[in-house]
């Protein structure tokens, strides 16, 4: 009953909250614009109301842009977003929502005891923010300098090799680090690295960090547990983006997202249990621009008895749409396999460091591994097509052919994306 009453005044906040960012935000000219082309109510009465209006994404946004940086003499502070397509999209902030931002974060953080100014090992990439020549250098100078005054030190997430694993592992080894932040592929090749090397005494090797902090990229619960036993450390989950900031954070040993609800209202779709949904954002904190009923492009697996007006938890962050793949069979008709499925199958393998799928266009499968030096590619590829036949007697094997890689194709934002589709 109390939790009830609870979420109730949740739900009230949330909607006295929402009138006034939507009051304020229509006398900006993209929503005095949105407003009339969708003929939108001056307020809304309930949450349920925020169904009624129409998506905004970043190709809305783009179109619309000369309605958002409407006044060409107006210095804007901006932030922008590489994506998957490495195509950057620009949003308005300023000094005072990453402030807000920053708050929220280690609001998330601080369930795992971790601090601002906590000595970080960061795998982290986005150096195409800093621009080139002179510029670019003393822009790369100034982070260095930010870096040294936050106790972080930045290590390269775009390289994945072996070679590059093993530097880090050394660095974590030291002992010397309280926190471990990096994009989802390079924390887990990470652990792979340091399991398949049978490490001695992690115990007391990674005794000072607080947690690994996985984000910017989906990760698989299995995937966290692995990375968990590993380092004998909790996984903190942190979903957000550039143009949002923080949304949502996990507790410790617990695989499900706890929103900010007075910062953001998060809603989906209706759908049955560990099903699939896509998420949308509205944002209710200090924001120049705010964003209302913002589609990121990524999907969420509702818990049970959600409601689906203002999500509070959610389960695991699907990333986008999950990437299906059409194999031939040996009669030649096409069969649909989920990519999630290679995925199960493939990461159980001991050596294997990061994957990656090429898909082209005839419908071949062709599968990147970033592996151990000592890595043994064909007693793999037989134990996985024995596999994956057991399962897929029909499928045509000649079509999935494996190769040995240096590195993963990364998107401008520095991220691996699962699959990559020939063009």
């Amino acid at each position: 009953k109390n939790f009830e009453k609870n979420k109730q005044k949740i739900l009230e906040y949330q909607l006295q909250k929402f009138n006034k960012v939507w009051k304020k935000a229509q006398s900006q000219k993209f929503y005095e614009y949105w407003k009339e082309l969708h003929n939108l109510p001056q307020e809304i009465k309930c949450l349920e109301e925020l169904h009624n209006f129409p998506c905004l994404n970043k190709t809305v946004l783009k179109e619309h842009s000369n309605l958002i940086f409407f006044e060409s003499s107006r210095r804007y502070m901006t932030v922008s977003t590489g994506g998957s397509s490495g195509e950057p999209t620009k949003f308005i902030t300023s000094r005072t929502e990453k402030k807000f931002e920053y708050a929220d974060t280690y609001l998330g953080r601080c369930k795992f005891g971790i601090e601002p100014l906590d000595k970080t090992l960061l795998i982290w990439g986005h150096s195409h923010l800093f621009g080139s020549g002179w510029r670019g250098k003393l822009n790369d100078n100034v982070r260095t300098i930010k870096d040294i005054a936050l106790n972080i030190t930045r290590v390269d997430a775009y390289d994945v090799s072996s070679a590059n694993l093993e530097k880090i592992g050394r660095q974590i080894l030291t002992g010397k680090f309280q926190v471990l932040i990096g994009y989802s592929s390079a924390v887990y090749g990470l652990a792979a690295f340091i399991d398949a090397n049978k490490i001695p005494k992690k115990r007391e090797i990674f005794r000072k960090l607080k947690a690994i902090i996985v984000t910017a990229e989906s990760i698989l619960p299995q995937e966290i547990s692995f990375i968990e036993k590993v380092f004998e450390t909790p996984v903190a989950l942190e979903y957000g983006m550039a143009e949002t900031g923080v949304v949502a954070y996990n507790s410790p040993y617990r695989i499900a997202y706890d929103v900010f609800w007075d910062s953001f209202i998060v809603r989906s779709d209706k759908a049955p249990e560990n099903k699939e949904v896509p998420i949308f954002i509205t944002t209710l904190s200090h924001k120049n621009f705010p964003l209302i009923n913002y589609q990121p492009g990524d999907n969420i697996i509702l818990l049970k008895g959600s409601n689906t007006t203002s999500i509070l938890s959610f389960g695991e962050v699907a990333g986008r749409t999950r990437d299906n793949v059409n194999l031939k069979t040996l009669n030649g008709e096409k069969k649909t396999l989920s990519g999630i499925y290679f995925v199960h199958l493939l990461k159980n393998y001991k050596g294997i460091l990061i994957l990656q799928f090429y898909v082209r266009k005839n419908g071949s499968l062709r599968i990147g591994i970033v592996a151990e030096k000592d890595f043994n590619l064909e007693k793999y590829k037989k134990y996985i097509l024995a596999d994956f036949k057991k399962e897929n007697p029909d499928i045509d094997m000649d079509q999935i052919t494996f190769a040995l890689i240096e590195k993963t194709e990364k998107t401008l934002a520095g991220k691996s994306p699962l699959f990559i589709w020939e063009k």
